[in-house]
């Protein structure tokens, strides 16, 4: 007796070039929301440390801390727009910048850690 095969109702698979853009989006889109949400709290907690009747070395540390916070907020945005613009075909630009002006923040929060 043959047996015979069952036909097993699948979705239609999207071709492999579409797959992995999309996939790789929705994983560094989850990604970045894993890290704003905590993110959104520290900078809360910041603006209230900065808010409260600290003395002048700690309030330097929380605006450090809020600097810090802001910084990896703006790199996970980048994150997601980067992840949307490989998927709309976007295209970058090349513009010059200084790396000496980016770094000042990082170099002032280094600074008020040492009071």
């Amino acid at each position: 007796m043959a047996k015979r095969k069952r036909k097993v109702n699948r979705p239609a698979r999207r071709p492999a070039r579409t797959r992995g853009p999309r996939a790789i989006e929705a994983a560094l889109a989850g990604l970045a929301h894993d890290i704003r949400t905590p993110l959104t709290g520290m900078l809360a907690l910041a603006d209230l440390l900065a808010a409260s009747n600290l003395p002048e070395r700690e309030r330097q540390w929380a605006r450090a801390l809020k600097s810090s916070a802001e910084h990896l907020t703006a790199l996970s945005n980048l994150i997601v727009d980067a992840a949307r613009s490989d998927a709309a075909g976007l295209v970058l630009q090349r513009q010059s910048f200084s790396p000496r002006a980016l770094a000042a923040p990082s170099t002032n929060s280094c600074q008020c850690a040492k009071v």
